[in-house]
């Protein structure tokens, strides 16, 4: 696997590829307003009883909520407690400061009114910090050690926690599925690094001034992250400034990819497409266009159609050109889980797989769809079939859906001119 990393009018693209064929794509629009995992020194603006949250001022103008279930007390060790049962308005009064994190991204706040998107305007904080790396996620007010939901084998699960036992330099973490494969001193470094990381981070903790403290993980450093667990072969980018900042967080996170990194300067690129060069030469932006099509054909020559709506995502499976019911749902099963990965659905997922009443062949089919979510770097459950036969998934969401990030990048390349 290559993972590729570029600038496509002023968006940042960072996709990885297998044999040619596009596997994970992240795309950071030229504007943001709350970024994913970006950590901020927070101010109380005002309690909703209604909701039992509060409102948060996060700076420039930015804004977040906090649930009550999101809420953490601490105690002397700086260890999260329980909240009692206590309303919001018990536990925090307006002009209060906190730490938190973002569990959701937002578009600009000078982009609300602009763009019509599914997403919440105000990104949904948390005081569950999480601070994560390569192999391992440090949580510090947390203190347990505990195994990534990506990993399902019982016997690794076991074998994994008695690792993370072993990381004794910090109380709560939890392993990627990545670490499967690693050596205890490796996520002894990658949890010291972390600490580090976090000792700094508690330094900015005063006055009553909102701010962000760290932003969240971008495009590139999500894209190696999460395919962490792969055989990476290169990363490559024809751009140095991108060029140095993957060098860079390999260097912290993964030294052994430091030298797969490569800058490439494609000497007859076309004045004006230099910038798209690179990802164009992979196929990369064609396979990217197509995700904008509602359908994707299977190699038997069938198809699925995908519908969003305002309560799901709807995915109906259909022969096409295929002579076999079996064979188209067993490779459209493969292929949704391919494409609610790329186009990063999120919620509820409806899947109608053709006539396929008998147990063993839903049992074929529920094995191929587990295989193939479980290069899923969000969670993502599988819940069966439901009554009246459709395939039933849920899935969280990091970041926005992929068409909104192309649209915000759309939109601020054309106001730009």
């Amino acid at each position: 696997m290559d993972i590729l990393i570029d600038t496509v009018e002023n968006s940042l693209w960072a996709a990885a590829i297998h044999d040619g064929r596009l596997q994970g794509v992240e795309i950071d629009p030229p504007m943001e307003g709350v970024r994913w995992g970006s950590i901020y020194y927070a101010r109380v603006g005002r309690i909703d009883k209604a909701l039992n949250a509060a409102f948060l001022e996060l700076g420039h103008g930015e804004q977040g909520i906090l649930y009550v279930k999101d809420f953490r007390q601490y105690d002397t060790d700086g260890l999260a407690k329980g909240n009692e049962g206590k309303s919001i308005g018990q536990l925090l009064r307006p002009g209060s400061m906190i730490m938190v994190q973002a569990k959701t991204s937002t578009l600009p706040v000078e982009m609300h009114q602009d763009i019509t998107v599914d997403a919440d305007k105000i990104a949904r904080m948390s005081m569950d910090i999480a601070i994560s790396g390569r192999h391992l996620i440090y949580t510090p007010n947390d203190g347990q050690k505990r195994v990534s939901s990506r990993v399902q084998d019982k016997a690794l699960r076991k074998q994994m926690l008695a690792m993370a036992r072993k990381v004794e330099t910090i109380k709560g973490c939890i392993l990627r599925s990545s670490a499967a494969s690693v050596q205890t001193d490796v996520l002894i470094r990658e949890s010291q690094i972390l600490k580090k990381i976090w000792e700094e981070l508690k330094k900015f903790q005063t006055g009553e001034v909102p701010s962000l403290i760290m932003e969240g993980p971008d495009a590139i450093q999500r894209i190696i992250a999460d395919h962490a667990d792969r055989a990476i072969g290169k990363i490559l980018t024809s751009d140095e400034e991108l060029y140095e900042e993957a060098h860079e967080w390999c260097d912290i996170y993964a030294p052994d990819l430091m030298a797969r990194v490569e800058h490439i300067a494609f000497e007859d690129a076309e004045a004006g497409i230099d910038d798209i060069h690179l990802l164009d030469h992979y196929g990369v932006v064609d396979q990217v266009q197509e995700l904008i099509r509602p359908y994707a054909v299977l190699p038997d020559g069938g198809n699925i159609i995908m519908q969003q709506t305002n309560a799901l995502m709807a995915i109906d499976v259909n022969t096409g050109q295929s002579k076999s019911k079996t064979k188209t749902n067993l490779e459209a099963a493969k292929e949704a889980a391919r494409q609610i990965r790329l186009r990063n659905i999120g919620g509820m997922i409806l899947i109608d797989f053709i006539d396929c009443r008998s147990k063993a062949h839903r049992d074929a089919i529920l094995k191929v769809l587990k295989d193939a979510c479980s290069d899923d770097p969000c969670r993502i459950d599988i819940h069966g079939f439901t009554g009246g036969g459709l395939m039933e998934i849920s899935r969280g969401r990091r970041t926005a859906p992929l068409m909104q990030r192309l649209q915000i990048a759309t939109a601020v390349h054309d106001a730009r001119g």
